[in-house]
């Protein structure tokens, strides 16, 4: 009768555990608990009980993780704000001149500080760059081709 009890607080504390964590944790001896559960209602005995949760959590963990996982990882990670400028074009409002640090450009009605990325040359107000990537607070520019 006393591992009727033990089966349902393992129960609740996978279901708690999945619940405050991001990952899956837990998930797979939720139902695993239950079916020790179910044992532990008609009298089994506890070895039984003990090995029908081991094994049927370690089999839905073996067989259902791979499929999670892909699920879980199968959505394209949405690019933020900054990671969305990488690659596209912007207009050099003050001249990029590495040599004194200085520089400016506009994209998407936003102004950033700019260095160029491949060179000390010079990059002239109302040239075109495309941006290579974000160190810091600049972006780091270059002359399309």
């Amino acid at each position: 009768m006393i591992f009727i009890y033990v089966w349902l607080t393992v129960l609740v504390a996978c279901i708690i555990i999945e619940a405050i964590t991001p990952n899956l944790v837990t998930i797979w001896f939720i139902p695993a608990s239950f079916i020790a559960f179910l044992f532990a209602v008609f009298h089994a005995a506890p070895w039984l009980q003990v090995t029908a949760f081991i094994s049927s959590g370690l089999i839905l963990l073996i067989t259902t993780k791979p499929f999670f996982e892909r699920l879980l990882n199968s959505r394209p990670a949405a690019k933020t704000n900054i990671d969305a400028i990488i690659g596209k074009r912007a207009l050099v409002i003050e001249d990029i001149d590495n040599v004194s640090e200085k520089g400016a450009v506009k994209i998407e009605g936003k102004v950033w500080s700019a260095r160029n990325a491949l060179s000390s040359e010079i990059i002239k107000v109302g040239e075109i760059v495309e941006i290579k990537e974000i160190q810091g607070v600049k972006l780091m520019c270059i002359k399309p081709e």
